[in-house]
């Protein structure tokens, strides 16, 4: 089997056997050059048949394969579309990514066999002899058959099974059940739209519980990074919304801006992260903006941290510039003040 996994990416069997005309006009003739693989099927049952004997043989004789006989098995595996032993090999069973991959490409491959195996008995009825390549009639119904079920196989489906996978699901339960589901987004955005929207309405409405939870608690215990990765997916989704080709997603605006002011408050909190609240307040509404920014405005005290605030509001968000400008120096002015910044530090602002 050694050396089969190399020839596979020089033999090109993606399309059927054949010949395809290219036209040289320099040398004013017309060229026939061989596509496709005459030996795909044939080959495709070996590849099948090598992944398999190379993990049992060796589990046999050792009780454990080696790593890179897992993955020269697994090779063979994804080769031949057989995405059962794929998912069963220790090099792959237990990687979400990989898995997922060998599912789609495994989808990929049978719609592939399947124009393949029109394209081959249509040959086989209207050539007399047979074509070259196909005379493994025999072969190309055993793939099928063992491909069978990934024949129609949807996304939904394609989420089921890893979702089922039991390497997978112990994985995940080593992992801990508090980590942010990252698959389950990347997967919404396999399946389409729908599952994209409930994603984004389970987790918003998760996250901003959890956050009025831990402030209650007093506790400090949220998961920020999370609410950094929804921030920016709601912020993405809202983007459609003002392309040159729109696409309207119902809700997701009220979505984005209650997020985002969850995040603009947790920058707010990380001093170290002023120079991004203003770019952040910048997206939210303008009644928003008015009536929040101008109080954190009060606490810069540092003289280039100011600066560059009103630099970044002068170039996000010129036409708010003056409110809140007259907001800060009311604020400033007034006893209200007091409660954002001390006596002493009010008194910097008023000089600023």
């Amino acid at each position: 089997a050694h050396g089969f996994t190399v020839k596979s990416c020089l033999w090109v069997g993606g399309e059927a056997d054949g010949y395809k005309t290219i036209v040289d006009d320099r040398a004013q003739k017309v060229d026939k050059i061989a596509v496709g693989n005459p030996h795909r099927w044939l080959w495709k049952r070996r590849m099948s048949e090598a992944g398999r004997r190379l993990l049992q043989d060796k589990q046999q004789a050792f009780g454990s394969v080696s790593a890179t006989t897992e993955e020269e098995a697994a090779i063979y595996s994804v080769l031949a579309n057989d995405v059962t032993t794929a998912l069963a090999n220790p090099c792959l069973r237990n990687s979400w990514t990989k898995s997922l991959c060998v599912l789609l490409t495994g989808v990929w491959c049978r719609v592939e066999d399947e124009v393949l195996y029109r394209h081959n008995c249509n040959r086989r009825r209207s050539c007399r002899p047979a074509f070259p390549g196909c005379q493994y009639e025999k072969e190309e119904n055993e793939c099928l058959s063992e491909t069978s079920q990934l024949a129609g196989m949807r996304e939904a489906q394609i989420a089921s099974t890893l979702q089922s996978n039991v390497f997978l699901q112990k994985k995940q339960h080593d992992e801990g059940s508090h980590r942010f589901p990252y698959r389950t987004a990347m997967m919404a955005f396999i399946i389409g739209r729908s599952a994209i929207l409930d994603f984004c309405a389970e987790e918003v409405t998760k996250l901003v519980s959890d956050i009025k939870q831990s402030s209650i608690n007093g506790q400090d215990d949220q998961d920020w990074k999370a609410l950094r990765f929804v921030t920016h997916l709601l912020c993405f989704l809202e983007s459609f919304q003002t392309s040159s080709t729109s696409i309207i997603i119902a809700d997701i605006t009220n979505q984005k801006n209650l997020v985002l002011f969850e995040y603009v408050k947790y920058l707010e909190s990380r001093p170290d992260l002023w120079h991004f609240l203003t770019l952040y307040v910048s997206l939210l509404p303008d009644s928003t903006i008015l009536e929040y920014l101008p109080s954190v405005l009060c606490k810069v005290l540092d003289t280039s941290e100011r600066k560059l605030m009103m630099e970044q509001i002068r170039n996000l968000m010129l036409r708010l510039e003056l409110p809140l400008l007259r907001r800060v120096v009311r604020l400033a002015l007034s006893t209200e003040g007091l409660g954002y910044v001390g006596n002493e530090s009010l008194d910097a602002v008023k000089c600023n």
